[in-house]
């Protein structure tokens, strides 16, 4: 079951999911395949209320198609008038997974294969 606000797991990491959960001893609780996203919100720091995606894809995205779809929202924005103010943000998320152990010994093991794989900001 996932209760996400995009409401579906990653088309990229469904295999590795399914199972990671058949083990009898992890279950995962949150994970992301990773994402590059274009947000618009405001250029005020102390205003973080609202906003919009431009863009948001947890797949490989042609750069001159992003930038493409970016422009096009940006000048809808503009003529109508919600663009003065405002700051577009590119974000590159990388993979998360999030996931309870049943116990010490399965969750190091996971740390260390983690680490191994280059997950450096990994921890128990």
């Amino acid at each position: 079951l996932d209760r996400s606000p995009k409401g579906s797991l990653d088309a990229p990491i469904v295999d590795f999911l399914s199972w990671l959960n058949e083990q009898d001893a992890v279950v995962t609780t949150s994970s992301c395949s990773g994402r590059i996203a274009i947000f618009q919100g405001s250029a005020d720091p102390s205003n973080s209320k609202g906003g919009e995606w431009l863009l948001s894809s947890h797949t490989v995205v042609e750069a001159e198609a992003a930038w493409c779809e970016m422009l096009l929202a940006l000048e809808k924005r503009r003529q109508e008038n919600r663009a003065e103010g405002t700051l577009a943000t590119l974000l590159l998320e990388p993979f998360v997974l999030h996931a309870e152990c049943a116990d010490v010994a399965t969750a190091q093991q996971m740390l260390g294969v983690a680490r191994e794989a280059g997950f450096r900001e990994s921890g128990i």
